[in-house]
């Protein structure tokens, strides 16, 4: 329930920005972080696999992933119930399963295989994040020089702000949709967050129409 209240605030506040600055002004930033979506998924497969080449991460992927993979190796009986024990969202399951071996094998026998998906995870929500920072810093100035042009027209009509109010809700629609899949990411290393998602029915509804997982 909580998440549900969570979720729906944060429409509500791109909405209001939205009517408060109108449409040129959401129209701006909503293209503006299309494009640095766009760019972010083309980029992250290689960025990833750059970052997971590097010295000090590639320690820190053994730490992290030693400690969800080890306790697993007692526990579950083949690869399928150890990403069942994630509780992850189903697309995202899919997509963990679809770079591992079949589901009957045990996890020692994909235990590198396995590692290094699990850490692909992580790099992948912290790139989302990365993302997220630049572009809403670049979306910033940009729209500063925007909110300025605007500034000197006669007065935001009624259908500018309306048109604002839309554009802002479905800028807040994607950047949901992005936020759940950063943070269906990270339930592998945050076992807590699998059950306030699992409930929230927003939540469960995002991910269900997710087309974002499937484009990773």
């Amino acid at each position: 329930m909580l998440v549900n209240l969570i979720l729906i605030a944060i429409l509500i506040l791109c909405a209001l920005i939205g009517l408060k600055n109108g449409f040129l002004v959401m129209l701006g930033r909503l293209v503006l972080f299309i494009v640095a979506f766009a760019i972010t998924l083309f980029l992250i497969g290689p960025l990833t696999d750059v970052l997971a080449e590097v010295p000090f991460l590639n320690s820190l992927a053994v730490k992290l992933t030693d400690g969800i993979l080890k306790p697993l190796q007692l526990t579950s009986e083949n690869i399928g119930t150890a990403i069942e024990s994630f509780n992850l969202p189903p697309a995202l399951a899919r997509l963990m399963q679809s770079n591992l071996p079949t589901p009957d094998n045990s996890v020692t026998q994909a235990y590198p295989e396995f590692a290094a998906v699990l850490f692909k995870f992580a790099l992948n929500a912290a790139v989302f994040v990365l993302m997220f920072v630049v572009a809403s810093l670049a979306i910033h100035f940009i729209v500063r020089a925007l909110t300025k042009v605007t500034d000197r027209a006669p007065g935001i009509s009624a259908i500018n702000r309306l048109g604002g109010m839309l554009a802002g809700l479905l800028l807040g629609t994607i950047q949901l949709a992005i936020l759940l899949l950063t943070l269906g990411f990270l339930v592998p290393y945050l076992p807590a967050l699998a059950e306030p998602l699992a409930e929230s029915s927003i939540a469960t509804f995002f991910y269900s129409i997710n087309i974002l997982s499937y484009l990773l």
